[in-house]
């Protein structure tokens, strides 16, 4: 075959043209005074709600060994990175917003940050997102209504657990995270709330969008709302504040717990490798099952768990002052 042209003379890719557009260095990028300004001015939102308690709210869910650690405020060793405080931040503006539009709606009959004092259940407390105040109509035509104080939790999740969470996918819905249910169910008891809610809000949409007309809008596919009853909220409520309670009488008595963590069915399992997040169940004696968690991933204090070891683990005491 004949060449019609010849091309040689035309300029040919080079290596950075051949790798794509790369972003310049960051250390040239005008994002990077803007991030340093953001984390160093960035609230604390590890306080507790009532100085002096012992257990923070959010905290709940947590592994026992974790808690143990909190408590006795070791020191962290796996302290988040700018880009987990990002990924928070994002969920605390939405979080933020939803607060506020809610005083918009619904006025003096609700209240936001509403500080919970878990005593004497737990030596804690915590901030429930909110409480709001329902006026129902009672069954029949007396006239009688009926005032109902629900309990709202703010959550934000990412695009591939709010799928798990709704179901989304071909998998059943495995509905919301037991931490979460654990926190909101001790502020609902603890502000006399006759009912609970979680409402989720994916930060994609990611959801399931309705074709039969129920849902105009699209919201399925980024939020999300499960009620619990005044008997569910003492079930979990009760359910944490004994596993707290167990964790303080094993520190007061000198050791750090196991690495026992709370699955979101409600079972307690122990981690066997806290760098992969590996767990087993035991039952006499037995391994019964096994899988991975991923609190490990997000937990400030992995390596020190790590050196600490399996078991039980002694306190060890105060330095000495020089």
């Amino acid at each position: 075959m004949t060449i019609k042209k010849d091309l040689s003379d035309l300029p040919v890719s080079t290596p950075a043209e051949a790798e794509g557009w790369p972003p310049i260095p960051l250390e040239d990028q005008l994002a990077t005074p803007i991030m340093e300004f953001w984390m160093e001015h960035r609230p604390n939102h590890r306080e507790k709600a009532i100085p002096g308690t012992r257990f923070r709210g959010s905290d709940a869910g947590s592994c026992a060994r974790a808690l143990g650690y909190i408590d006795q405020n070791e020191p962290v060793t796996n302290p988040p990175t700018w880009a987990d405080y990002y990924r928070m931040d994002l969920g605390t503006l939405v979080h933020n917003q939803v607060q506020a539009m809610a005083e918009q709606v619904w006025g003096d009959h609700v209240q936001v940050e509403v500080v919970t004092d878990y005593r004497p259940d737990i030596n804690g407390s915590g901030h429930g997102d909110m409480a709001v105040r329902i006026v129902f109509d009672a069954p029949g035509d007396d006239g009688i209504v009926v005032i109902r104080r629900i309990h709202v939790e703010i959550k934000t999740v990412n695009g591939f657990k709010f799928r798990n969470m709704i179901g989304a996918g071909k998998a059943p819905a495995k509905g919301p995270g037991m931490s979460h249910v654990l926190q909101a169910s001790l502020n609902a008891r603890h502000d006399a709330c006759d009912e609970m809610r979680l409402m989720y809000f994916s930060m994609e949409n990611t959801g399931k969008y309705r074709q039969d007309g129920e849902d105009p809008h699209g919201m399925g596919l980024f939020t999300a709302e499960w009620a619990f009853n005044r008997t569910e909220i003492e079930r979990f409520a009760t359910l944490e504040a004994e596993r707290v309670g167990d964790v303080f009488d094993q520190v007061d008595a000198g050791t750090f717990p196991d690495r026992n963590v709370l699955m979101d069915d409600g079972s307690i399992v122990t981690i066997e490798q806290p760098l992969r997040g590996l767990w087993v169940r035991h039952e006499d004696g037995f391994i019964v099952d096994n899988g991975k968690t991923w609190q490990c991933d997000y937990c400030r204090y992995r390596d020190r768990c790590i050196d600490d070891g399996p078991g039980q683990v002694p306190i060890p005491p105060d330095p000495s002052p020089e």
